[in-house]
């Protein structure tokens, strides 16, 4: 007789914390807000703080958010919601040590609701999102406001 091989077991990514990296800076991009990042309301927001340009020049290569999840899990995409549209967003499997190591699993601006889908799923315990170049708020400061981050 044939034997069935068992279902393998699929571990959904749930976001456990957010965390705001400046690695090359004081790391004071905003850390008393990154909670808001996952708090599933989006009425708040966690924002940077305001550059003179967008593109971070010799200060530093830029800034970013890592994402621990609460186990391993398969993550084929991250879902950005955003205030600001423009500047230029890098996905990455990798931790707040590393925020510029590994493949750029997907990239681009910001649009508002913006959904970073990567060209296949990967296997990771943490994803970073780094901004290389900062998008502009309303008011034509070079500066992020994301309202909630969320992966599949």
């Amino acid at each position: 007789g044939e034997t069935e091989a068992p279902p393998e077991v699929v571990v959904l990514p749930v976001v456990k914390t957010a965390v705001s990296l400046d690695p090359q800076g004081d790391e004071n991009e905003h850390p008393e807000l990154q909670d808001l990042l996952i708090d599933g309301d989006s009425t708040s927001s966690w924002y940077s703080r305001t550059y003179r340009t967008a593109p971070f020049s010799n200060l530093k290569k830029g800034i970013g958010i890592e994402l621990k999840l609460e186990e391993v899990a398969t993550v084929s995409s991250v879902l950005l919601s955003s205030a600001n549209k423009g500047g230029m967003v890098e996905i990455r499997a990798t931790d707040r040590e590393n925020p510029t190591k590994g493949d750029v699993l997907a990239s681009g601006p910001l649009d508002g609701e913006t959904i970073f889908t990567f060209a296949k799923p990967v296997k990771t315990e943490s994803i970073v999102i780094w901004f290389t170049l900062l998008p502009q708020d309303k008011a034509g400061k070079n500066r992020i406001y994301l309202h909630e981050i969320s992966v599949t």
